[in-house]
C-alpha cells in the first residue's frame, strides 16, 4: 500500500514503516515547516518526505496521529485510520465525567474513520471497541549492555512541561544527588540535550548503568520507547509503579511506589554492575517475548488491510 501521514513522532513512523509498506510523510498542516529529524531515526528507505497534499486521491490510506489530523482530513474520501498514541483525558485536559462527554462529543468525527490503540489502557480510556497493537522493538537493533557509565539515565521529551505524565518531579526525589543524564529536548533542565543522533541514543542506552523511568499511572502507560529501547539494550529499568508497566519487581528490573525503595535499588545498581546486568538481559527477553517488532508490524499489517479492504 501506499500511505499518508504526518510528521509528529519519527520514532512511531519508523515502527509502522516496518510493515513493509510505503509511507508519505507530510508536515502537519498547522506546522507547514516541519521536517523529519535526523537526530531522532534515520529514514527508513520506504518513507519519503513530501509535503502537505491537497487531497489523498493517491493514496491507498490516510493514518492520523492527532485529533488535529483527523479534522484536517475530514473531507477527503479515501479510507483514513487515527492511531491513538496518547491517553485521551491527558491530550484533552480533561478528567471523569468531563472526558467522558469530550470523548462522546468526538463521534461525529469518527463517523467515517477507523481507529486503533497502543495498548489496552489507552483503549480503555476511550471505552470504544477497537483493535490494539502493541508497540515493537528489534532487539538486534539495541545492545549490547555495558553499563559503565555509572550514572542513572533519563530520556523523554519536554520532562518538565510533562511533568503530570512524566513524572520528572517525582525523579528528582528519588534522585536526590544522584548523578544523572538527561537525554532530549529540555531547554529548562540544566544539562540537558538531545542525543546527537539514533546512534549516539542507542550508545547511551547501552553505556549507562540504569535507566529511571516515573511515568505516571494516571496519565500515561507503564512504558514508552524509551523504555522498551532501553530494555532492548539489556540495561536494568527501576521504574514508578504502573498498572500497565511490564517490569516485575527484582525479576526484569525494580518496580515500586516507595520512592526511597527506588531511590535504594538505584544506589544498589550503581554499586553492582553485575546485578544490573543480569535484570537488563532479563528485560530484554521480556521484549523480544511481548514487544518484538514482528509481531507489532504483523498487528498494523492486519489493521491497515481490515480499514481498506486489502491485502
Amino acid at each position: 500500500m501506499r500511505i499518508l501521514t504526518f510528521n509528529w513522532h519519527e520514532s512511531y513512523i519508523c515502527l509502522l514503516a516496518a510493515t513493509g509498506h510505503d509511507f508519505d510523510v507530510a508536515p502537519p498542516l498547522e506546522y507547514p515547516e516541519r521536517t523529519w529529524d535526523l537526530r531522532l531515526r534515520p529514514i527508513p528507505s520506504n518513507v519519503s518526505e513530501v509535503l502537505y497534499p491537497e487531497t489523498a486521491d493517491a493514496y491507498d490510506l490516510v493514518l492520523c496521529l492527532t485529533l488535529q489530523d483527523v479534522r484536517a482530513v475530514q473531507s477527503w474520501h479515501v479510507p483514513r485510520l487515527f492511531v491513538m498514541l496518547n491517553m485521551i483525558g491527558t491530550d484533552a485536559a480533561v478528567e471523569g465525567v468531563e472526558k467522558d462527554a469530550f470523548v462522546e462529543g468526538l463521534r461525529p468525527l469518527f463517523a467515517d474513520v477507523s481507529i486503533a490503540f497502543i495498548s489496552e489502557k489507552k483503549r480503555q480510556a476511550w471505552g470504544w471497541p477497537a483493535p490494539v497493537v502493541v508497540s515493537g522493538i528489534d532487539p538486534d537493533d539495541y545492545g549490547p549492555y555495558w553499563g559503565r557509565i555509572n550514572k542513572v539515565l533519563r530520556v523523554g521529551n519536554g520532562l518538565v512541561e510533562r511533568d503530570h505524565m512524566q513524572g520528572y518531579g517525582i525523579q528528582e526525589r528519588i534522585l536526590d544527588g544522584i548523578p544523572s543524564t538527561v537525554v532530549g529536548e529540555n531547554p529548562t533542565i540544566p544539562g540537558a540535550r538531545p542525543a546527537s543522533d539514533w546512534h549516539e541514543l542507542r550508545s547511551m542506552y547501552s553505556t549507562h548503568r540504569v535507566m529511571l523511568s516515573t511515568l505516571t499511572d494516571e496519565h500515561e502507560d507503564g512504558y514508552n520507547l524509551a523504555v522498551l529501547e532501553a530494555m532492548a539494550s539489556g540495561a536494568p529499568v527501576v521504574c514508578l509503579a504502573n498498572s500497565s508497566t511490564p517490569i516485575i519487581d527484582g525479576v526484569n528490573g525494580y518496580v515500586s511506589d516507595d520512592l526511597q525503595y527506588l531511590r535504594r535499588r538505584l544506589l544498589q545498581l550503581l554499586e553492582d554492575q553485575g546485578q544490573a546486568a543480569k535484570l537488563g538481559a532479563r528485560g530484554r527477553e521480556t521484549v523480544r517475548a511481548h514487544f518484538h517488532i514482528d509481531a507489532c508490524a504483523a498487528g498494523w499489517r492486519r489493521v491497515f488491510a481490515d480499514c481498506t479492504g486489502r491485502p
